[in-house]
């Protein structure tokens, strides 16, 4: 569902299964507010065609996201368009995300990511861990969930811009 208003959202938890359309969350499809979401947990699978979350499919205010956890598999139809998080789908929260953990696998999208498929808040990412598995189109920004392309670690050694990486 949307919601746009703005109270917390405060331990809630999700324990079926979802499936739905253009924004699809476990706990919120559309999070369109200034109310920050902490202490969430969603157990179940998640299934969308657009921006498709384990806890939240679209998510964009002043709020934030702190500790939460997504334990079942995220996919979406849509290949060409929309982002794809084993947490979030995607996020724009001038708050940050912190201490959400996201467990099962995760596919479809044009941005896809084991904690978030786009992340586009100008707050800090942190304590995030993702999923063991994650498959997006061919050519997407689906990387590491929160590693900026330009610095990856392999095998204990950081890799900048302009050094030849040895994968």
């Amino acid at each position: 569902g949307t919601y746009t208003n703005s109270g917390n959202i405060v331990g809630a938890r999700m324990t079926g299964n979802v499936s739905g359309g253009r924004y699809v969350g476990g706990i919120v499809g559309d999070l369109s507010s200034n109310a920050s979401v902490q202490t969430v947990r969603a157990e179940g699978s998640v299934s969308g065609s657009g921006d498709t979350g384990g806890l939240l499919g679209f998510a964009s205010g002043t709020g934030s996201l702190t500790a939460g956890d997504a334990l079942g598999d995220v996919t979406s139809s849509a290949t060409t368009t929309f982002s794809v998080g084993g947490a979030v789908g995607y996020f724009n929260m001038a708050g940050g995300m912190g201490g959400v953990t996201a467990a099962g696998n995760v596919s479809g999208g044009a941005q896809t990511g084991g904690v978030v498929g786009t992340y586009n808040a100008s707050a800090a990412l942190t304590g995030a861990a993702g999923p063991g598995r994650k498959r997006g189109r061919a050519g997407s920004d689906s990387t590491a969930p929160f590693a900026p392309k330009s610095r990856r670690r392999r095998h204990g050694k950081t890799w900048g811009k302009n050094r030849k990486r040895p994968f």
